[in-house]
């Protein structure tokens, strides 16, 4: 289980020029139910930056690693990551856009590997303003360090999803769901955000 606390901000640069930034704090337990003294309780820290002209995002992410604490005493620590992304927006009708995006993943000890996905905005009129369809591949191996390419990538981590953005007044919120097909296990995912 995981909890996350985040903020985020930004200021304008010029007319179509802005930086985003934000930090954010991750609270995670684990729990086994057949191992004894296999529970633990950790953390993990993000922070990254986006800048934005017109239609075109830059970001940069470092995240600290997760950092946890079993019950008997031992500890892990996950690993150092950075990340870069690049995505550019689509207009292919008046109330269509298409966003594709890519992300370039360094983690220490893992070789370079990428996630690309792509984001269908139907864009509405009323206090539904978007639908959003979604599909992407996560964890691409881009390099053969350790002889894992051609393994990693027989089994490519596939995720789909969809979203709501809602604004009434100054009330404006979304809610978002994702299914991923990943190489432990499928997972979902539910995610309330509430701007203001």
């Amino acid at each position: 289980n995981a909890f996350l606390l985040s903020y985020g901000d930004r200021f304008t640069i010029r007319d179509r020029e802005k930086i985003y930034f934000g930090l954010g704090i991750r609270a995670i337990t684990q729990q086994w139910t057949k191992i004894e003294g296999a529970s633990a309780f950790g953390y993990d820290i993000v922070g990254g930056i986006i800048y934005r002209s017109g239609r075109t995002n830059l970001g940069f992410m470092i995240n600290r690693g997760t950092v946890l604490q079993w019950a008997n005493g031992i500890s892990d620590n996950g690993p150092l990551g950075v990340r870069f992304g690049i995505s550019h927006k689509f207009f292919l009708l008046n109330s269509l856009q298409l966003l594709p995006a890519i992300d370039f993943v360094q983690r220490q000890m893992f070789p370079l590997s990428a996630n690309v996905g792509f984001e269908l905005d139907w864009m509405m009129l009323g206090v539904l303003k978007d639908l959003f369809f979604r599909v992407g591949v996560e964890e691409f191996v881009l390099e053969d360090r350790y002889n894992y390419q051609q393994k990693m990538n027989e089994s490519l981590q596939l995720t789909f999803g969809t979203g709501l953005r809602f604004e009434y007044n100054f009330i404006k919120f979304s809610l978002d769901y994702m299914y991923g097909i990943y190489r432990l296990g499928n997972k979902h995912r539910f995610s309330f955000s509430w701007y203001f």
